[in-house]
């Protein structure tokens, strides 16, 4: 099993948010149509549905991620699109599929809560350790016992 090169993991990266933030930013469009109705009119009820819409919208985009970057990847034998696109996958270390327990010590606590508490700076160190060292292993490699291989 061969270790996947920096690149198609960089490039599978970006075509995964792209994804996302796209059907995310569809999703969030009239709750954005709606923060110009309340800033023209601040009405209560305005108030109140851009708080209800946003919400529900919010919940909405969380669902979508949580699907897109942790059950999609248990039931296509750890890829998402953009690992298909660059025929990369996660499997664990001893090369067997990755499950949703690995994966959510990868995405949510070695990807999501590093990066938030280090306002963002995890994901360059990431790409940075990624790139210059020949193991090709990242933190949330470590953390959750995975690799990320190229497609046999």
């Amino acid at each position: 099993m061969k270790r996947a090169h920096p690149l198609p993991r960089i490039m599978a990266f970006l075509l995964d948010w792209l994804i996302v933030f796209t059907i995310v930013g569809f999703i969030s469009i009239n709750p954005i149509l709606m923060s110009f109705e309340v800033a023209k009119s601040p009405t209560t009820q305005n108030i109140l549905s851009l708080t209800v819409t946003s919400l529900l919208t919010g919940g909405m985009a969380f669902i979508f991620i949580t699907l897109y970057f942790l059950v999609v990847p248990v039931l296509s034998k750890g890829q998402t699109v953009g690992k298909k696109f660059f025929r990369i996958r996660i499997v664990k270390n001893d090369g067997s599929n990755v499950d949703f327990a690995a994966l959510f010590i990868r995405e949510v606590i070695g990807k999501i809560l590093v990066d938030f508490s280090t306002f963002g700076l995890s994901v360059f160190a990431s790409g940075a350790v990624l790139c210059l060292q020949n193991e090709r292993v990242t933190f949330h490699d470590i953390l959750s016992s995975t690799m990320v291989v190229d497609v046999e």
